[in-house]
């Protein structure tokens, strides 16, 4: 299970959630602007409110960390890339 521990006064605060890796949607994408911006690698995790949270990647050595993440929840470790007219999720 994933776990998020936001909220005890040490941590940054927020919501707690448990997700079974099993029943939680992720996507692991990649997408970029034609306007020169740079590639975003992203894992992205559903949670039960259809929030997504999302893993943003800024250097090589954090995308191959996403990989990671994202063979751990059963994804291939190339992201999946979106073009223009797909339409991303609202974070």
């Amino acid at each position: 299970m994933l776990c998020s521990t936001a909220g005890s006064p040490e941590r940054t605060r927020g919501r707690i959630f448990a997700l079974p890796y099993g029943s939680t949607p992720v996507d692991f994408v990649t997408w970029g602007d034609s306007d020169g911006d740079r590639p975003r690698t992203h894992f992205w995790i559903t949670l039960p409110d259809d929030q997504v949270v999302m893993l943003d990647a800024r250097g090589e050595h954090e995308v191959h960390e996403l990989a990671i993440i994202a063979r751990i929840w059963g994804l291939p470790a190339e992201p999946r890339t979106l073009y223009k007219d797909q339409e991303l999720p609202d974070m």
